[in-house]
């Protein structure tokens, strides 16, 4: 078997205690183990140049696109995304600052960030769309919400937010995790159409029912009945 490419990160966690148990292939890494961790800023907002329509430059509410943030509100010309940091395609995005924390989207389109977004840009041996999910999963959000500071503004700083831990399978299965979990989900959004349309078509029929009855129409007329007055 070939070795693991985090084996040289296994003395960092002699005294470790995982937070719950996982296949023997797979292993315990901190995020910066797994790629560049960036932080956002925001180019000079009194020079104009900087901004145009030439690249996205990504916000938390931009992530609400989740697994496929292509577009933001706001841009930048090239002047501006010369002064930011760039990101390439397929950089995870994590809300770091605010009401929002935690809130996750994956990058289809290069482009930047502000400031209250930390970015992690996967290396070779990460899927991206893996990263993506373990993210937006329960167990990474108790996470980012334990490790933020307590105050009216939850704050997680670069330094902490690159010390969080997620498990990591061999690449392979990463990727045979995020083909079945887009499957699933698939399933999911088609039970929940489905679902809709006979919400609405329940209601329909209840009206259309109610309707038939106040017209005399939903039973039989019998000649014999008296007349209501």
């Amino acid at each position: 078997m070939a070795l693991s490419p985090y084996a040289s990160y296994k003395s960092h966690y002699q005294n470790f205690t995982p937070p719950f148990d996982i296949p023997a292939s797979w292993q315990w890494v901190k995020l910066e183990d797994i790629g560049e961790i960036v932080t956002g800023s925001t180019p000079s907002k009194s020079d104009t140049s900087n901004y145009g329509c030439e690249y996205p430059f990504y916000k938390p509410n931009d992530l609400e696109q989740g697994f496929y943030t292509t577009k933001s509100n706001d841009n930048l010309s090239a002047k501006g995304m010369a002064a930011a940091r760039e990101l390439p395609i397929g950089s995870v995005l994590v809300t770091c600052i605010g009401a929002t924390i935690g809130k996750t989207g994956i990058i289809r389109t290069k482009g930047a960030s502000n400031q209250q977004i930390n970015a992690i840009i996967p290396n070779m041996a990460v899927d991206s769309e893996y990263l993506y999910y373990i993210i937006i999963g329960e167990y990474f959000q108790n996470s980012i919400k334990q490790r933020a500071s307590s105050t009216t503004l939850p704050i997680l700083n670069k330094g902490d937010f690159s010390k969080l831990l997620i498990p990591i399978p061999p690449k392979e299965e990463q990727k045979r995790i995020t083909g079945l979990i887009l499957s699933l989900f698939d399933i999911i959004s088609y039970i929940e159409n489905a679902a809709s349309s006979l919400k609405d078509s329940v209601k329909t029929t209840k009206t259309k029912i109610l309707d038939l009855a106040m017209q005399g129409k939903l039973v039989p007329q019998d000649p014999a009945d008296e007349p209501a007055a």
